[in-house]
């Protein structure tokens, strides 16, 4: 068993054919169906059911894929040996409030503090980083709330929380209002697989209210200014609604007996291999500031 055949193997899932693997890897159709043949007979197991033209992976070809993965991304990280002493290139992902507002200050104070190494950032919903950093498309993740795969490691590096906004002059902030308001108007939330609407999620269904969103969006911004418009009701990050707030545009107020308190996550895959630049990153993220301006370490 070679690199080569589990590039094959890896090719053939994210083609979906033999045939199209080939091509892409500039090798004829017959070796590349050699190669998937000699690593089913190496290991004594069936990485794909063929059925009909076309091919299904197993059960256990799924769980080779995750080893082959793993493997040949160590082994990109060895092509790059000659750019280590320059630092490298540093593939980073966030979820959109960790992007909007934290990542652009870290990976500032990172280049500064580290001038030869690259960053590379990506921006997306938490479930989505989640997923890149398993598949090793990014190095480390900066996410909200919890985190759902066991292939991940990660340590909190701040902390804040989601509030309730409604349209101006609707609530008197300084009044929790009942957590039944979720039901009675309107829901502008956030798209699945964002950890903001994990959360809505879960309150609706720990406090039985059938509510479904009228509005779903990845753009916290257009939430916000059809809530001000008086479009319905919504929850967010504290930090993205903060300025809207301030001028006006929305009132914030709080949910009785609900905890909107939440977590933020940095993550990456618990057999990565955290290079001196790696460690250098999660670092830094551990020493920022909370919300409330007190140094968050852990």
């Amino acid at each position: 068993m070679t690199i080569r055949h589990l590039q094959v193997f890896s090719q053939v899932c994210s083609c979906g054919s033999v045939t199209a693997a080939a091509k892409k890897l500039f090798i004829t159709q017959p070796a590349a169906s050699s190669a998937i043949a000699e690593l089913e007979a190496h290991y004594g197991i069936r990485l794909f059911d063929r059925i009909g033209r076309r091919l299904y992976i197993t059960e256990t070809g799924k769980r080779f894929l995750d080893y082959a993965s793993h493997i040949l991304s160590l082994f990109d990280e060895l092509e790059q040996v000659r750019d280590w002493e320059e630092g490298g290139l540093l593939r980073v992902g966030a979820s959109i409030t960790v992007g909007n507002h934290l990542l652009p200050e870290i990976v500032r104070v990172f280049q500064q503090q580290h001038p030869a190494a690259a960053v590379k950032a990506v921006v997306d919903n938490s479930e989505t980083i989640e997923e890149r950093v398993i598949h090793n498309e990014i190095d480390l993740g900066l996410i909200e709330g919890v985190v759902h795969s066991p292939q991940i490691e990660s340590r909190t590096f701040f902390h804040d929380r989601m509030v309730l906004i409604v349209p101006p002059g609707y609530a008197d902030e300084r009044e929790a209002l009942p957590v039944n308001v979720l039901g009675e108007f309107p829901l502008l939330l956030r798209e699945k697989g964002s950890a903001g609407r994990e959360i809505v999620d879960g309150i609706l269904s720990v406090h039985g209210i059938p509510a479904e969103p009228t509005w779903q969006s990845v753009s916290t911004q257009a939430i916000v200014q059809a809530v001000s418009r008086g479009l319905g009701i919504s929850l967010l990050p504290e930090l993205l609604v903060r300025e809207a707030a301030q001028r006006g545009e929305v009132s914030c107020a709080e949910l009785q007996d609900v905890s909107l308190e939440r977590d933020y996550s940095v993550i990456w895959h618990r057999e990565k291999f955290l290079s001196p630049i790696l460690r250098e990153w999660i670092r830094l993220c551990l020493s920022i500031k909370t919300a409330d301006g007190t140094n968050q370490r852990v």
